[in-house]
């Protein structure tokens, strides 16, 4: 489950929003915190993600800290006095101050420490790691961050614990695609960016390079539909590329979602996140359905095409008779069936009574929407959920008979997998039977073109 950020409401500017995602007269900049002494031995994906975040830092929309000297202000945390029941915090950039201040009740922290490594780890090397580690932390909260960037074990196991969520740790690949996910709901598509320059696409071809990335398999697909078409006398072009635009249209649907998710939550963010979460679940219907009338098409089904879905029994017998056996083994496959169930159980409520939200608030956290789903549906996904990935990574949860779901959680999980599906479904085709017998198959787009915009896939991955 995606989990909440907590905008800090005690060391907030009051002329500031809580969110930097609210737009307005009080909006803000995102601010996000770099653990630097955490930021060694990186994999290659948290290695790109942190280059992509300290160019993207030269963005006046970010503001950047680091809690050692670079490039960017770092915090220093000092040495209390004995009597002191605070310790001192200052935010320095090279030799010049910005900012004093404190993280408060020194004598607690120590006990916290202990606490968090536990009664197995009880060594005093492993309690004062553990505290240095959480007064830093700390001390990036006092200073208004509002995103650590960190590879620590300690922060990052810990974030159930109030007191490192409120801090909130991410790692690298996470922050790098909230940063993303923030830079877009200011209509800014920076991939590149720099003291005096910025290279950004423009919102259609910024989302149009994410799904053809997301979606190897269809280059070779619907380079084949463009050439059916051409000889067929029908739409198999614009089939294809009906595919193509519902995954790009998903995406900005999951965004905005997203945007909703990291506002302070009410009845609007409610209202706007379900207008949302009913088209994205229709759009990638479209999408599988579009892909079920080509695979009719290249196989001649002596079925009806209108009939052509990937959950019909009618519709996958005749794909084993037809010779289309990948297609075929692909539509049998356990995850591929739990995939239709958790779209398309959610799709066919649109015939029905409408999903609603409820605001959830645990404690003193932040609130939480979340979609009430009817039975036996919710049971359905629950055990869906289980077979890809769990059901906490759809953000679903049950009791007291009831199941819900926290719509960006669903909607993260549900883009994914869909994608997943679609290239696989075109893998799985033999788009080249649309071509009509006795036809030369001309050379089909393998992959993207090399020196081309979607050469940019991979790092736009990074931010979305």
């Amino acid at each position: 489950m995606i989990e909440r950020i907590e905008w800090d409401k005690l060391t907030s500017n009051p002329n500031e929003f809580h969110s930097p995602f609210m737009r307005g007269k009080g909006e803000r900049p995102l601010r996000i915190t770099f653990h630097s002494q955490s930021l060694t031995n990186l994999s290659e994906e948290g290695k790109a993600a942190i280059e992509l975040l300290r160019e993207l830092g030269n963005l006046p929309e970010l503001e950047v800290f680091e809690t050692s000297p670079g490039d960017f202000p770092h915090i220093v945390v000092g040495e209390p006095g004995p009597k002191d029941d605070f310790i001192p915090v200052r935010l320095m950039h090279r030799d010049t101050l910005l900012m004093s201040t404190l993280v408060w009740n020194k004598r607690q922290w120590p006990i916290i420490a202990a606490r968090l490594v536990g009664p197995n780890n009880q060594g005093k090397e492993a309690i004062e790691v553990m505290l240095n580690v959480l007064v830093l932390a700390q001390a990036h909260r006092s200073v208004k961050g509002d995103i650590l960037v960190t590879e620590s074990p300690l922060l990052l196991n810990n974030r159930s614990q109030t007191v490192v969520s409120e801090t909130n740790p991410r790692t690298p690949l996470e922050a790098s695609q909230l940063v993303g996910l923030f830079l877009r709901s200011r209509n800014i598509y920076a991939y590149r960016a720099g003291p005096k320059f910025k290279a950004s696409f423009d919102q259609g071809m910024f989302y149009w390079i994410l799904a053809r990335y997301h979606l190897p398999n269809m280059w070779r697909y619907f380079s084949a539909c463009v050439a059916a078409g051409k000889t067929r006398g029908d739409d198999i072009q614009e089939l294809g590329e009906a595919v193509l635009i519902r995954a790009v249209r998903a995406l900005q649907a999951r965004d905005a979602i997203g945007v909703q998710f990291y506002m302070p939550q009410n009845n609007n963010t409610g209202d706007q996140i379900m207008y949302h979460f009913d088209y994205l679940t229709l759009v990638l219907t479209g999408a599988i359905d579009a892909q079920a009338r080509v695979a009719h098409r290249a196989y001649c089904l002596n079925t009806r095409e209108w009939l052509a879905y990937f959950y019909k029994k009618e519709f996958i017998a005749a794909l084993a008779q037809s010779g289309a056996q990948e297609l075929h083994e692909l539509s049998l496959k356990k995850t591929f069936k739990s995939f239709l169930t958790l779209l398309y159980e959610l799709r066919n409520t649109i015939h029905g009574a409408a999903l609603k939200t409820f605001t959830y608030e645990r404690g003193y956290g932040p609130r939480h929407i979340l979609i009430a789903v009817p039975q036996p549906i919710g049971q359905k996904l629950l055990e869906a959920g289980e077979q890809l990935g769990g059901a906490k990574e759809w953000g679903l949860t049950s009791g007291f008979n009831e199941v819900w779901l926290e719509p960006y959680s669903y909607a993260t999980a549900l883009v994914k997998e869909s994608l997943t599906a679609i290239n696989e479904v075109a893998a799985a085709t033999d788009v080249s039977r649309l071509l009509k017998n006795g036809q030369s198959i001309p050379p089909l787009m393998e992959e993207a073109p090399q020196n081309s915009e979607f050469t940019w896939g991979k790092r736009l991955s990074l931010l979305a």
